[in-house]
């Protein structure tokens, strides 16, 4: 019996540290300039495991910094691309976060564990239920999953204090301009731009919307 604990509590202890490292790793591609959002990414990185949002055949490359499938045409994003996303949005707890592109409920899960409400929009039906199992089954009480396009906003529970999305647009949906924040609400989003798609940021002040224009992306245009 000594000799089963401990050699669980050896498993557990190696698990623990792999995911430090991945999440300390993933979080630095992310070149996060902010100490506390990097600080608060790394913990969130190591607090959600990556497998439980993945087909059992891909488990075993939780930990690779690479995009994978998770059917139904979609995949996961490249953790180092989501941490540099999420850390545009500087989420704090109790905001609420309107999410575009819930595929697998990774990224809806890290959110949530960094203290957001969650509303996450997406089109697949049937990924959305599969989605929302997989939430429930690990605790995600505050996630809140939506089976629609997302190009309408969910103006039912707006203002949200940031609006991220995980596909690509033409121009910023105007239901996502009535949707925002007012005073320092905050939209992540790819554009398709005269010189190709680029990463978006756009901050909201006085109902007026500054956009920054980021690096280049390769996000999937919406349909």
């Amino acid at each position: 019996m000594t000799i089963a604990l401990s050699s669980h509590q050896d498993k557990v202890a190696v698990l623990t540290s792999k995911r430090k490292r991945f999440a300390c790793d993933i979080v630095s591609k992310a070149a996060v300039l902010d100490e506390r959002v990097e600080s608060r990414l790394v913990r969130a990185f190591c607090d959600v495991p990556r497998e439980v949002f993945l087909d059992r055949r891909f488990g075993v490359r939780a930990f690779d910094d690479v995009s994978l499938p998770i059917g139904f045409e979609q995949v996961v994003h490249r953790p180092s691309h989501m941490a540099r996303l999420l850390s545009l949005l500087r989420v704090e707890k109790s905001h609420q976060i309107l999410e575009i592109g819930t595929g697998s409920g990774y990224s809806a899960a890290l959110l949530s564990t960094l203290g957001a409400r969650v509303f996450s929009v997406e089109r697949i039906g049937l990924l959305a239920q599969k989605t929302r199992r997989t939430l429930d089954g690990h605790g995600f009480a505050n996630v809140m999953i939506k089976t629609m396009n997302g190009l309408y906003g969910w103006n039912d529970e707006a203002p949200f204090d940031a609006i991220l999305s995980w596909v690509a647009f033409r121009d910023l949906p105007k239901r996502w301009k009535d949707d925002i924040r007012q005073n320092g609400g905050r939209i992540v989003v790819p554009l398709e731009l005269s010189e190709g798609q680029r990463l978006c940021l756009f901050e909201s002040q006085g109902g007026d919307l500054r956009r920054i224009v980021l690096e280049k992306s390769a996000f999937p245009l919406a349909s």
